[in-house]
């Protein structure tokens, strides 16, 4: 399940990446103004430069299907670059309706995305359902993804009432409180996202260094490589990552306690903050490892950006074939080796009594079992279909994705070991409401106190 793995950081839990592909367009104009505009057109439009006027085509739940930048001049236009695969995205969708209604003379949000009428209908279809907030959005976009190409969503493209492009940044810079400065004086608070260097990895070492006279510096050629690893503090330039190859991990601008969380995958213990316990008296050694503390509120945004400068760090591992399957092993050796001199800290497997969220079955009747149909998983932050699937793919959407900052951890004891049929429409972060729409499969999570495997980090011995 993990032997491919990508996500980024810095938002709590992860935030997951996509790279765009670009289709290919064209303008039908004549003579020498065709290759004017569309060398104007398809050339990427920076930070104080003025939006070309584009038609934009294909937009869905809005007045018309078609509509140009300048329709929107006036008023501050945020372009909102999203996908479906975003959780984040998906999320905001509510919180971008509600900003929109108390700037509705000074603001217009228009989102962004390159994915097909279906795939986003059923989306917006389900958001209504559950928040009753129905989006417009472009769709089967190429021209404004070529304008203000990025490789991580989302991606606001802060463009003023004359057409003139003045921020780009992250979604944690649209609030009210910017919103509000950017009208007044157009400028408001939020360092301008640096996504051209997105998911550009750092050049890690590949060997050590052979000096000759301290001055000629050669390095050992990579084919030559059998082992390689490096720990570093964090770069500036680039977003938080996390990849798992089949031999090697790569993690860049990651908090200590993230990279724990990954050396222990392979315990099944990798992914949601619900399995670990940070066991550290200290206050000031507990904030080197994450800034986040049990019962207040995650940080995040700027307050993040501020921690991470000091906190975070990257990392590199690459194994032969032969160690593929013992990378985590290693991984947690070195985190262990090098944590413990510079922190005082490790990080171990231990059993202990914790409050859980387990999966029951509250009727004898089998009410999901399967007709046998295609095998099928289609899912969003608000809602879940899985027809012929085991009963692991509910856990895994909802314990290791969508409900992964749930201070309680998930264990499935219904002892139900055929396929199932299961359609939940409701938000796949609460509970409360996964619990009303799995009555009508018998089954229901409740809280119970289970002695069970945690991640533990604690002062080393």
């Amino acid at each position: 399940m993990f032997e491919t793995f990508s996500h980024s950081f810095p938002i709590k839990f992860f935030k997951t990446k996509k790279i765009i592909t670009m289709k290919t367009f064209k303008y039908t104009v004549i003579g020498l103004l065709m290759q004017v505009n569309l060398w104007a057109r398809t050339q990427p439009v920076t930070i104080g430069e003025r939006c070309p006027d584009v038609e934009i085509k294909n937009i869905i739940n809005y007045k018309t299907t078609t509509a140009r930048i300048s329709d929107f001049r006036g008023k501050l236009l945020l372009l909102d670059f999203w996908g479906t695969f975003c959780g984040p995205c998906v999320a905001s969708f509510p919180r971008m309706d509600a900003l929109e209604k108390e700037f509705a003379n000074d603001m217009q949000v228009l989102p962004v995305t390159f994915e097909d009428k279906e795939k986003v209908q059923l989306l917006f279809d389900k958001l209504y359902n559950v928040k009753h907030v129905k989006p417009f959005s472009v769709i089967d976009d190429t021209i404004l993804n070529t304008l203000f190409p990025h490789e991580v969503v989302p991606h606001f493209v802060w463009i003023d009432k004359d057409g003139i492009v003045r921020k780009i940044t992250g979604d944690e810079a649209v609030t009210a409180e910017n919103i509000a400065a950017f009208v007044k004086d157009r400028n408001g608070t939020g360092e301008n996202k640096q996504d051209e260097t997105a998911y550009k990895l750092p050049e890690f070492v590949v060997g050590n260094p052979l000096i000759e006279n301290k001055e000629k510096v050669e390095r050992v050629d990579s084919s030559a490589m059998i082992y390689q690893s490096i720990l570093t503090r964090g770069i500036k330039g680039i977003f938080g990552s996390a990849h798992v190859d089949t031999n090697s991990i790569t993690m860049t601008n990651i908090p200590i306690l993230w990279l724990y969380h990954i050396a222990f995958m392979k315990e099944g213990l990798g992914v949601g903050s619900n399995r670990v316990i940070i066991d550290i008296k200290d206050s000031s050694l507990h904030n080197c490892i994450t800034p986040d503390w049990p019962g207040k509120e995650t940080v995040s945004g700027a307050a993040y950006d501020a921690w991470a400068v000091n906190n975070t760090y990257c990392y590199n591992l690459k194994v032969p074939l032969a160690l593929a399957d013992k990378k985590f092993d290693i991984m947690l050796e070195e985190l262990n080796n090098n944590f413990g001199l510079l922190k005082g800290i490790e990080g171990r497997i231990e059993k202990r009594k914790t409050k859980c969220l387990v999966l029951m079955r509250t009727s004898e009747d089998d009410k999901m079992e399967t007709n046998n149909g295609e095998e099928e998983v289609a899912d969003n932050r608000y809602f879940l279909h899985l027809q012929n699937k085991s009963l692991q793919w509910l856990m895994w959407k909802l314990g290791a994705y969508y409900m992964q900052l749930s201070p309680l951890p998930f264990l499935d004891e219904t002892s139900y070991t055929g396929n199932v049929d299961i359609d939940i429409n409701a938000d796949l972060s609460d509970v409360n409401a996964v619990n009303k729409e799995l009555e009508k499969y018998g089954l229901q999570f409740k809280e119970a106190e289970r002695d069970i495997n945690m991640m533990v980090i604690k002062e080393k011995q």
